[in-house]
């Protein structure tokens, strides 16, 4: 039996750096399986055709850094409801701007403070939604090097011999809400902290640090 498939017709496609007409893409199993400027085949029993009378047609954009929206910061934490509810509002809105997918970022703060977000309220809303994907949250610290703080407050920066156990809280790491954590690999003791976070399932990125090429290299 084949896969069901989504048939976007009338879509204006980035084709070779132009933008084209009246194009018909067709989306099989998740993947883009045709791009044509053939009519519609009549028999669309097994597909879901929409119409975008036009509109151009492009893959989303994954926001990897969003720390808040629309007057709302991830820190800012009063109740799990209505944080969610915020934080839902936040999703709904960043399709408009080409955002299908996003990861709440959450800047050093004190870490009953990083518990409090990295709980169940950064977590995809329930069905029926409609928004950009919540992808999990984003820790930008609290392992970075206090000359490259940037906005952040060097007071609340842990070397990483201080677990992210401590830090998280367990919520984050065994429910895994925590998907991404910026830090400075420089630091003494990264290589195990590293190696913590990402048997975890946790993707490790380098930010607001001084490390130089040969140390911030995979060994």
């Amino acid at each position: 039996m084949s896969a069901p498939k989504t048939v976007f017709i009338n879509a204006r496609l980035c084709i070779d750096g132009q933008l084209v007409n009246g194009k018909t893409l067709t989306i099989s199993d998740g993947k883009i399986a045709s791009i044509e400027s053939a009519p519609l085949a009549t028999d669309t029993s097994s597909e879901e055709v929409i119409d975008l009378e036009g509109f151009i047609l492009s893959p989303g954009f994954i926001e990897i850094q969003t720390n808040g929206l629309r007057g709302f910061h991830f820190t800012h934490f009063d109740d799990e409801a209505s944080y969610s509810q915020k934080l839902e509002e936040v999703a709904r809105y960043l399709p408009q701007t080409g955002v299908t997918g996003f990861y709440p970022t959450i800047p050093t703060v004190h870490s009953d403070e990083l518990k409090k977000v990295c709980h169940p309220p950064l977590t995809p809303p329930s069905p029926p939604y409609c928004g950009a994907s919540i992808l999990g949250a984003h820790a930008e610290g609290p392992y970075l090097h206090p000359s490259k703080k940037g906005a952040h407050n060097a007071s609340l920066f842990h070397l990483p011999s201080t677990s992210p156990l401590e830090i998280y809280g367990p919520t984050a790491l065994t429910n895994r809400t925590l998907k991404l954590v910026t830090l400075a690999p420089e630091l003494p003791d990264t290589t195990a902290l590293i190696h913590d976070l990402t048997s975890k399932g946790i993707r490790v990125s380098l930010g607001h640090s001084i490390a130089t090429y040969p140390k911030a290299s995979p060994p």
